[in-house]
Parts: structure tokens; C-alpha cells; sequence
């Protein structure tokens, strides 16, 4: 299991083990990813990037990005060597939605969606165009700065709840994997047994 939130692991753990008589194995930033990660902290890095990234090099080779499209955007970089060099996070698309709620008078909360246009008429659709575009601009722009960072073409692989919505609106994504944590966990577990 992956989890960014240790709060419940403990819970998790319990009911998973009560109700399907299993035992559940965490995954830790220590484990062998086989990748030579560059995190410092290593102990601070999320283990869900830590197996997208995983996941990503051993599917698609290296070098490669994985992007995550969910409660916050991360995009990772293996090179060639699979050195995890880092990445970025940003808020993800709900959380800058939700961040214009809370944090202004008057502009609502609204559903995230791809507008046809950057120019709206109406404040819902303003802010989706805003947070959406917002999105799009910051995969461009990072892809390409990390790409001239490391000299390398690595290939781009797209996943989280987003990804689709994202990769059909620029031609920076080579690949939309929606089981790109899930197939990265169940390599790990074929590799601990």
C-alpha cells in the first residue's frame, strides 16, 4: 500500500488485515526502487511520487517524466543513468479552484472542466479557464526547461485523475497511464515476494 497520509495508515492496516485476513506491507521511502534517488530528505519525499517514478522508468524506460494530475500536480524527473533527479509540485487543478473560494469575497467554487476558450463571460467559466490554462501553461513551460536541464529527450508519462483532460489539450504528454501507481505497486510487491 501507498499512502501520503500516515495518519490513517493505522486504520487502514487494521481493517485491511481484519476483513480480508491479509497482511498489508507500506511502502517506504527506504525501499529499493532501484532508482539512485536525489530527494533530501529522502525521508520527505512523497512515496507516491516515489513509485510513479518507479513505475514510470520501468515501463516506459528512462530517461522519463512522470507527471501526477490530482489534489496536487508533481512531475518527476528519472535520467538516463535512473538518477530520480526531483521534480515540482504545484497545486492541482480542485485545489486552485478551492484556494479562489476560500480565499476571496465573492468567487464561488466551481467544477473543474477544459473551457473551449482562455476569454470567458461568465466568473465560473473565467476561473475554469483560469485554473485549467493555468495548468497547461506550467506542463509546458516545466517539460521544456526540464528537457534543455537535462539534455535529454525523455518521454513524458501522464497519470492521476486529470491526466486525460490535460494530455488532450497540449503535445507535451506521450502517455496517459492511469495504472501507473497500481502497476508500480505491483511490481514492488513481485519484487519483495
Amino acid at each position: 500500500m501507498c499512502s501520503v497520509v500516515p495518519s490513517v495508515n493505522a486504520q487502514v492496516d487494521k481493517f485491511l488485515g481484519s476483513t480480508f485476513e491479509i497482511d498489508v506491507y507500506f511502502v517506504t521511502n527506504d525501499m529499493d526502487f532501484g532508482l539512485d534517488i536525489k530527494y533530501e530528505p529522502l525521508a520527505a519525499a512523497g512515496t507516491d511520487r516515489l513509485v510513479n517514478a518507479f513505475s514510470a522508468a520501468e515501463k516506459y524506460g528512462t530517461p522519463v517524466i512522470a507527471c501526477s494530475f490530482g489534489t496536487a500536480t508533481t512531475i518527476d524527473v528519472v535520467d538516463k543513468n535512473r538518477v530520480l533527479l526531483g521534480g515540482l509540485i504545484a497545486p492541482g487543478m480542485k485545489t486552485m479552484a478551492k484556494a479562489l473560494h476560500l480565499n476571496t469575497a465573492q468567487l464561488p467554487e466551481v467544477e473543474i472542466d477544459s473551457p473551449n476558450s482562455v476569454i470567458n463571460h461568465t466568473t465560473e467559466t473565467s476561473i475554469q479557464a483560469g485554473v485549467f490554462y493555468s495548468q497547461i501553461g506550467l506542463v509546458e513551460s516545466s517539460i521544456a526547461r526540464i528537457k534543455k536541464e537535462i539534455g535529454d529527450n525523455p518521454k513524458v508519462i501522464a497519470t492521476g485523475g486529470f491526466a486525460s483532460m490535460i494530455a488532450k489539450n497540449t503535445d507535451v504528454i506521450d502517455v496517459v497511464d492511469e495504472d501507473l501507481l497500481l502497476d508500480g505497486l505491483r511490481i514492488l510487491a513481485e519484487r519483495q515476494s
